[in-house]
């Protein structure tokens, strides 16, 4: 079933100063999906956008996209999906109990994860930065500001526990804040060298060319 506001399958797609919601209500704490947009192309960009949902906010479903500057508001996996993408000086704003992300790379050369660069979390109530949907998940917050609602452990393995979440790769680097506290993190968080945090944390990671400067 489509329930997204909007969706995009095509290749080199670019919005900027444009506010994407589904106003689809959250009763009784009853939530369904109501997602705001669907990215299914390559080489996706937005800028300055806001998405606004509740469950299922932004479905990063497959391709390489850049979030810059962007507002992401939702609750319940409100980040998910299969792509590879950079997200840049956003602000994830949770709104409800859930998880920031639910990342869904399926194998070890995959080439899928979310990075989350230079941004700042805010949370109402109590919130995980991610589960796995599956097994090799990869979600790597760099340099980001997390609120004290952060759940402690950080992370849940979900569909990624039969490996008891050894196959992700979930990273926290160099986050601040009184949520980026890493003392009772889940044992299987991954540290990674600098020359690996590099490669996730530049535009070489949706590249290998820095397509986002083409687009006009």
């Amino acid at each position: 079933m489509n329930v997204s506001t909007f969706t995009v399958m095509a290749d080199d797609f670019v919005a900027r100063d444009i506010g994407f919601v589904n106003s689809y209500p959250n009763k009784d704490g009853a939530s369904v999906p109501a997602t705001a947009a669907f990215a299914g192309g390559d080489r996706n960009s937005f800028h300055r956008c806001s998405f606004i949902a509740y469950q299922d906010t932004v479905c990063d479903y497959k391709g390489r996209h850049y979030f810059e500057d962007c507002w992401i508001e939702g609750a319940i996996d409100f980040i998910y999906g299969y792509g590879r993408s950079l997200y840049s000086h956003c602000v994830l704003n949770s709104i409800g109990p859930g998880w920031l992300t639910a990342q869904a790379k399926v194998s070890w050369d995959h080439l899928a994860g979310f990075v989350f660069k230079d941004c700042t979390i805010q949370a109402s109530t109590r919130t995980y930065l991610g589960r796995a949907w599956n097994q090799y998940a990869t979600v790597v917050f760099s340099h980001s500001s997390m609120p004290n609602t952060i759940n402690p452990q950080g992370w849940e393995a979900w569909n990624a526990a039969p490996s008891n979440g050894q196959h992700t790769t979930f990273v926290e680097d160099n986050c601040y804040g009184p949520g980026a506290d890493k003392t009772f993190r889940v044992n299987w968080m991954k540290n990674l060298s600098p020359q690996q945090l590099s490669w996730y944390t530049n535009m070489q990671f949706i590249g290998p060319d820095d397509w986002p400067s083409l687009q006009p």
